[in-house]
């Protein structure tokens, strides 16, 4: 009687572990997909996305995870210094920090996946925008 009892607890306890291993088998799958998104990092994926269209679509056709981790130019992003030497690389970066607000940067910066995403999806915009106008052209 006490084995049956033994046993069935052990199976219980196998039963209980095998179900965690399943569910962190699919957390580290998730993760390595990055699909695991909470809805805020999604809201914030999101909005982050919407401001580099705008941006795109006002100021710079193309914005690379360089000038998006590039530290804050010492010139405004209106500053005829901005046309000279070597600024030039430097002055989508300084219409960035101009336009798209601070946390949202910040966020670029400390996460380059998030960086990445930006500019990938910059560039798909850039890429259905170019296909349209040549088919339709």
């Amino acid at each position: 009687m006490r084995a049956q009892k033994t046993n069935a607890t052990l199976q219980s306890e196998v039963d209980a572990l095998r179900k965690e291993n399943v569910t962190l088998k699919l957390q580290l799958k998730s993760q390595k997909d990055g699909t695991s998104l909470t809805p805020a990092e999604d809201d914030t994926k999101r909005l982050i996305t919407r401001w580099a269209k705008f941006f795109q679509l006002f100021y710079s056709a193309a914005l690379t995870v360089d000038s998006i981790k590039s530290t804050k130019p010492n010139f405004a992003h209106d500053d005829p210094e901005r046309y000279q030497g070597d600024n030039a690389k430097l002055g989508p970066t300084a219409e960035l920090y101009a336009i798209v607000p601070q946390k949202y940067i910040t966020f670029m910066v400390q996460f380059e996946s998030l960086a990445k995403h930006v500019s990938e999806s910059i560039k798909c915009q850039i890429y259905v925008t170019s296909d349209y106008l040549q088919f339709h052209a």
